[in-house]
């Protein structure tokens, strides 16, 4: 099977001036997968030609367990589905939303899944299987997300040392 021919279907890595090269080009179609800020410049450009524009911009993706959820079963989904990518995808679980009465054992479930999956001497930081984050621009920026959870009270279950110098944050949850 041969791949498309580029004039057809191309990839370019690249930044934001790459992208503004390309967004000066009479395209046809446009998909892009990021955040609303650049949305809304891809958005702008593509009207130039009239081209079609397919944004995934991500979302808040809850996951509902119901009492007669496998709770292992559903911690190991829910793992996966998080920090595959170390959560950079757009359909990654955002927070789930379980009955009080099985909370913590579900929480529990879900700390062991965690630690199982990810950890090898300390959560994330020397496991090959977990990713850091994709530039050193968003590593301060989710740091500090992290931090105001904890100082506005969240509980931290898993995870939460850092290193700036590789900008991985292991898995981690909190609850509020």
């Amino acid at each position: 099977m041969q791949p498309f021919p580029e004039e057809e279907v191309a990839v370019v890595e690249g930044g934001a001036r790459e992208a503004a090269e390309l967004l000066a080009l009479p395209f046809n179609h446009i998909f892009y997968t990021g955040g609303s800020r650049v949305g809304k410049i891809i958005m702008k450009a593509a009207a130039n030609y009239l081209a079609s524009v397919t944004l995934e911009l991500g979302g808040k993706s809850p996951v509902v367990i119901d009492d007669s959820a496998d709770l292992a079963d559903a911690a190991g989904k829910i793992a996966w589905g998080k920090y595959y990518n170390c959560g950079q995808t757009c359909i990654a679980p955002d927070y789930v939303l379980v009955s009080e009465g099985r909370k913590e054992e579900f929480v529990q479930t879900l700390k062991a899944t965690i630690e199982a999956m990810y950890t090898t001497g300390g959560p994330g930081l020397d496991n090959p299987a977990y990713s850091c984050l994709v530039n050193a621009h968003h590593y301060p920026r989710v740091k500090s997300l992290m931090e105001e959870a904890l100082e506005s009270g969240a509980n931290l279950v898993t995870g939460g040392t850092t290193d700036d110098s590789e900008t991985i944050l292991p898995p981690l949850r909190w609850i509020m």
